[in-house]
């Protein structure tokens, strides 16, 4: 190819001095050729130059007007111009005669000095005109157009250089971005800093709670969440945590779809969004009251211990068939339990199983009074939880919710009622404390079990539409003792308080899908409602991309550090931890919209108003519950929201005798907020609903490592603690940590036994993850990290446990010296490195000073590992 290619350009002459010297000139001549003897002769003091012309009336200096260049382009003065002669070309200077171009310079008028070297601009004319013998007269700058070639070349090879320049920045940002190649080097400071989004939430999050006039180390809590409880001031109707957080965050994202505009013709959405809409519609919710909830009860064999009750008839009663009909409205609280679950014996067979009855959301809340009044025996114990549950039925169900005013003639049943209450629950804790091993049996081997307790009649009036049951059936019991007693009670009891009992489980879990006059009008109670549905559980995943495989493989390692650094609990506890199935997300039934639609599309929604069922004569419905197909042609949110959860459930349980789809789970609550362990199967489920930021900081967004471990890595492993504590036979803990617990209270104050324990698992929890996030700096060599806007002064550790105090804030530790601060204190007192970490004085509240051994830090904890505060922080002072 050829490189190069012509430029015409102008250069500019320049004549400084028109002969040489005689003998220059003399030596010159000698050179020439005698055919070229009229060839004119060019003193070797032409000096072709570059430049700009002069201004106006500028005189040249003398220096200037003798100044020679060489051909390497240096100046030299007159005295070398010998030299310089020599050095020039015979046939440059020819050329440069040849296109030299005359000008003439114009005089000046009259009053102005005369510039020799000023240049005037003069038509061009031709090369042959000029002579070069012309008598000796300074030589004014000469125009001279010449023609040279210019290679490309140069210009091809500099796009190549340039090509591969960029190539190799291009390999170099993917090496980094793909082997974190820039992970020992120094970032400049203002790169140290996190500035994204998610960043400045978890710093707004800490700048919101942290109280910087509490010194720490007098009390961590007051310090981590001063202004917390400054913003959410005690409200006795409402608790403020982070689990209540996870609840609220989740709630406004599905408030988000549901109101928001869209195009999307998905079975789910549009099912999910009427039902959404008959619930917010509070007018006529509130219109029509209790009713809904009295024609169900009127519908089944009810307690003569509730208004409207009356055909209530003891001969005909059957309790279990009661019971199988009051499956889905008694909820937990029904006699006996069944639901679906796996063969422990082959795991992806779907069986039959059988539970105890759950008493906590009934009983939990008086028997932590109770307990607050340390009762002297078991039997006091009882009464006072009888007279507790008193006020529950008596004020909240007949008096509130029927409108009825209690009848003493009633004080009988009333009591008998308690009782069976009482009995049942302390059969089903016992049974529960026992950490008994589930039983595989045969239907029959069951039945034998619970005899004399008819398991015909109690199924047909549910499950047999669901499942085709026979009595050699491979069923599950969990819970052994419960049944094993169960009849015991059941022989002891009159069937009108076992029929008294099942309409009071019923009103009390069915009470929240209603609207009475007085209650809040609260979207986020509809929301929490429907979410055990799974067309809401398919609208959110539709709407928020995870990557569940990236959260399932952060999750195992952390199980895998868990199991590796815990060599204090016993190898049977490790082992099954180690086999854990950690499933994380929503289980692929979900995604199914066609499937969905085929489930729920039997649902009818009549999506009108309070102000359409008024013109239609529908309201009151006192006057006209009797003339109303209730099932069929009145559709108001109790009604739809329990037949949508029935269906469900007898979606469910026509699994049984099938087998387990691959990636699902026989309980898998796809927008619950906690983690759901179940122990048949060995696998923690981690449900997408928990992923809420704030309050936690999610694995896989651009956040630090540090925001993810003190957050959702340390509830991950508080869990595993309480899965282990489960699991042990005798669960270990920190010595002293009553003692130490004891320092953050009043004297004298009762210190439950469930805060020292969730004391000693947040500390343990907290340590592992300190661990943790050294050794993942260790392994990865990791030097320096990006720190949150506005705490780059803070020590990586120094955030951790930040972060775990603004977590823990809650209305509950409002008060100065609370429960819940006193619980949160000491799990971060047990912490060895937490004093030397924020440099507090021995004598400061937050070291500890009971004479105990507490537990010492671990080998992995050197100090070239652990990292202090820079030494520009002061120390925290008492």
């Amino acid at each position: 190819m050829k490189c190069e290619m012509e430029e015409e350009r102008v250069i500019r002459v320049e004549w400084k001095q028109p002969f040489p010297h005689p003998s220059l000139q003399q030596h010159h001549q000698q050179r020439i050729p005698s055919g070229d003897n009229n060839k004119p002769i060019l003193g070797p003091t032409i000096i072709p130059t570059v430049s700009s012309p002069l201004p106006f009336g500028v005189n040249l200096s003398d220096a200037e007007k003798f100044r020679h260049i060489d051909s390497s382009g240096s100046t030299i003065n007159g005295t070398s111009r010998a030299g310089l002669a020599e050095a020039e070309s015979l046939g440059d200077e020819e050329m440069i005669r040849e296109t030299a171009i005359p000008v003439h310079i114009e005089p000046l008028p009259p009053g102005f000095r005369q510039n020799k070297d000023v240049e005037a601009q003069i038509p061009e004319e031709s090369a042959a005109a000029v002579t070069t013998e012309a008598p000796p007269q300074p030589r004014p700058r000469q125009d001279v157009r010449r023609r040279r070639k210019v290679s490309k070349c140069p210009i091809i090879l500099g796009c190549l250089l340039a090509i591969a320049v960029l190539a190799v920045i291009a390999i170099i940002i993917a090496w980094a971005v793909l082997s974190n190649g820039f992970q020992n080097v120094k970032l400049p400071r203002f790169a140290n800093v996190c500035s994204n989004k998610d960043c400045t939430e978890i710093a707004a999050g800490l700048t919101r709670s942290i109280d910087d006039k509490i010194p720490i180390c007098v009390n961590f809590y007051r310090h981590t969440c001063g202004k917390f409880h400054y913003e959410n001031p005690s409200n006795p109707n409402e608790l403020i945590n982070y689990k209540t957080k996870l609840d609220k965050g989740l709630e406004n994202e599905l408030n988000d779809l549901l109101t928001a505009p869209s195009t999307q013709d998905s079975f789910s959405l549009q099912f999910s969004k009427s039902l959404f809409s008959q619930c917010t519609d509070f007018s006529f919710r509130e219109s029509i009251g209790a009713e809904p909830l009295f024609f169900l009860l009127r519908n089944l064999p009810c307690g003569p211990l509730f208004p409207g009750c009356n055909g209530f008839n003891e001969k005909s009663f059957s309790w279990e068939r009661s019971s199988g009909m009051m499956d889905l409205y008694a909820g937990n609280l029904n006699v006996i339990i069944f639901d679906k679950d796996i063969n422990v014996q082959n795991p992806q067979e779907i069986i039959l199983s059988f539970k105890a009855p759950d008493f906590s959301k009934l009983l939990d809340d008086s028997k932590l009074r109770i307990a607050s009044l340390q009762p002297a025996s078991a039997s006091e114990f009882q009464a006072l939880l009888s007279v507790q549950l008193k006020g529950t039925i008596i004020n909240s169900t007949i008096t509130e919710l029927f409108g009825f005013k209690w009848d003493r003639n009633q004080q009988g049943q009333l009591e008998e009622l308690i009782q069976f209450v009482v009995n049942l629950d302390e059969l089903a804790t016992i049974s529960k404390q026992n950490n008994e091993l589930p039983m595989i049996l045969t239907l029959q081997e069951f039945s034998n079990m619970v005899a004399p307790i008819d398991l015909r009649s109690l199924f047909d009036a549910e499950l047999s539409a669901a499942h085709s049951w026979t009595w050699t059936d491979t069923v599950l019991v969990q819970n052994p003792f419960y049944y094993q007693n169960l009849s015991q009670i059941i022989l002891n009891t009159s069937k009108k308080a076992i029929a008294n009992y099942l309409t009071f489980a019923a009103v009390f879990n069915l009470r929240p899908y209603l609207q009475i006059r007085g209650d809040s009008e609260d979207s986020r109670k509809c929301l929490k409602q429907m979410s055990a549905l799974d067309p809401l559980a398919n609208v959110y995943a539709s709407n928020r991309n995870f990557d569940y495989n990236g959260l399932s493989t952060f999750f195992s390692d952390l199980k895998n550090f868990f199991i590796a650094y815990n060599p204090q609990l016993s190898p049977n506890t490790l082992s099954t931890i180690r086999r854990t199935d950690i499933k994380v997300g929503a289980p692929i039934k979900i995604f199914d919209d066609a499937g969905l639609q085929t489930a729920f599309s039997t649902i009818r929604i009549q999506d009108d108003s309070y102000e359409q069922r008024k013109s239609q004569n529908l309201i009151p419905w006192q006057q006209n519950i009797n003339n109303i197909n209730y099932d069929s042609q009145n559709s108001d949110y109790f009604t739809t929201i329990l037949a949508a959860l029935r269906q469900q459930r007898l979606t469910d349980l026509s699994q049984i005798g099938t087998y387990l789809s691959p990636g699902d789970s026989v309980r898998w609550k796809s927008l619950e907020t906690d983690f759901i362990f179940n122990q048949i199967e060995n696998e923690l489920i981690i449900p997408m609903g928990m992923f809420q930021s704030p309050p936690l900081t999610i694995p896989s967004t651009p956040t630090p490592l540090s925001s993810v471990l003190a957050t959702t890595g340390l509830i991950f492993y508080k869990k595993l603690y309480e899965i282990s504590s489960t699991l042990e036979s005798q669960p270990p803990m920190k010595p002293c940590i009553q003692e130490l617990y004891a320092q953050f209270v009043p004297s004298q104050t009762f210190i439950p036994t469930n805060y020292t324990k969730n004391s000693d698992e947040f500390s343990s929890a907290l340590e592992l993850v300190l661990r943790k996030y050294r050794d993942w700096k260790q392994r990865d060599r990791v030097k320096y990290v990006q720190n949150l806007p506005s705490f780059d002064s803070y020590s990586d550790e120094q955030i951790m446990f930040l972060q775990f105090g603004a977590l823990m804030c809650s209305s509950d530790g409002e008060n100065v010296g609370s429960l819940h601060e006193a619980m949160v204190n000491t799990a971060v007192a047990l912490v060895p490195e937490f004093s030397s970490i924020f440099r507090c004085p021995l004598n400061s509240a937050m070291t500890p000073t009971v004479t105990c051994n507490l537990p010492t830090p671990s080998p992995f904890f050197t100090s070239s590992t652990m990292m202090l505060p820079p030494e520009d922080i002061p120390p925290f002072s008492q």
